[in-house]
């Protein structure tokens, strides 16, 4: 277990469960907080009871801190982090301690259950996708798996008509959420069969060191054999592909004095000769 999760199990570990009694107490408590929130006046005996009411309702949210995590741990492994899971838990445990009504006559843990749940599914989401999906196909694709489990613990078919059928989602439907819901890895993930991870398998746009070497030399015996051409065919391919700024064949033939296509005609000589002295 991770030393920040340790860390808050400790921490929450020592906060009392309440009695169903204390429950009902503190929940009529909030709810009169709640009530004076309200107002905009208030004597010093409503102040007194919003204060009353406030700490009721960080008892309440502190008492049922265990049941976030609980319920948190159900989720892991589906692209959050167990701390995320339980912040976003704990949202919705906020939520159930505001809008709980003692007078219904069931315990508030039950209540608070679904308030957590769904929020922890509202984060998952919206959070626990690198690409967000929208929320209709995120529950599209949360069916599709459901009754895939479903069929395939019933030893049916898998293929997507079936699932789509028994999760009640059109074929069209199923098949679009599906593309657009491409797995994710991290560049980290080790290789299948190497023990490079996939960072050090993309492509480079930089050349890699053999690839340098092996261009440098190329370079190197051009070089070579471009002493060896006269001076103007050595002139006319500095201009044309040895520079930064390859000249123009029109630019090469002004500052040669001719035509372009005569300079056209002494650039192709040029490297006909280097050619033969590169492949001699």
């Amino acid at each position: 277990m991770a030393e920040p999760v340790r860390a808050y199990l400790e921490q929450i570990g020592r906060y009392a469960l309440l009695r169903p009694e204390q429950e009902v107490e503190l929940a009529r408590l909030v709810q009169r907080a709640q009530q004076l929130e309200q107002q905009t006046k208030l004597s010093p005996t409503e102040q007194r009871e919003l204060r009353r009411g406030r700490r009721a309702r960080e008892r309440m949210i502190q008492a049922n801190l265990r049941l976030v995590v609980t319920v948190a741990k159900t989720y892991q492994g589906r692209g959050l982090d167990l701390m995320d899971l339980v912040q976003e838990g704990s949202l919705g445990l906020i939520r159930a301690v505001e809008k709980f009504d003692p007078t219904l006559g069931y315990r508030f843990s039950t209540y608070a259950w679904n308030w957590i749940r769904q929020a922890i599914s509202r984060g998952l989401e919206t959070k626990g996708r690198t690409l967000r999906l929208p929320i209709h196909v995120t529950q599209q694709l949360r069916a599709l798996h459901r009754a895939h489990e479903r069929l395939w613990q019933q030893g049916l078919s898998t293929d997507l008509g079936a699932v789509a059928a028994e999760a009640g989602v059109d074929l069209k439907a199923a098949s679009l959420a599906l593309r657009m819901a491409p797995g994710t890895l991290s560049l980290d993930t080790p290789a299948a069969g190497s023990e490079s991870d996939l960072l050090q398998l993309l492509p480079s746009a930089e050349p890699s060191p053999l690839e340098e070497a092996e261009r440098h030399d190329r370079w190197e015996r051009v070089g070579m054999q471009l002493r060896h051409l006269s001076e103007r065919d050595q002139q006319v391919l500095q201009w044309r592909y040895l520079t930064p700024e390859r000249q123009k064949l029109s630019v090469v033939g002004e500052q040669l004095g001719c035509s372009r296509e005569r300079a056209r005609q002494i650039e192709q000589r040029a490297l006909m000769r280097l050619r033969l002295r590169m492949a001699s």
